[in-house]
């Protein structure tokens, strides 16, 4: 059984989405790309749809090294992908 990629979630230029305070509605992130919430494409797009619609339109889905993804270009896993798992491991 294939392992499904997982994705992050950029919030803006410099940081990823790491969580949200339910009580508040606060949204946290983090310049560490590996401190980013992990998800499937359709959870991270869920995710940052919501985030556009609280202000937060910078925000976007991206791939295990913090490259934007979108619908059209979330493909099988590439071979830099496997390197990356191969060297880092599972996302």
């Amino acid at each position: 059984m294939a392992q499904e990629r997982m994705f992050r979630i950029r919030i803006d230029g410099e940081n990823f989405y790491t969580g949200r305070d339910l009580k508040t509605g606060a949204v946290y992130g983090s310049p560490l790309l590996h401190a980013g919430l992990r998800a499937s494409f359709d959870g991270a797009a869920a995710i940052v749809a919501r985030l556009n619609d609280v202000g937060y339109d910078a925000a976007v889905v991206t791939d295990i090294t913090g490259r934007p993804v979108s619908a059209e270009n979330n493909r099988p896993s590439s071979v830099a992908d496997e390197e990356l798992v191969a060297l880092w491991g599972p996302s």
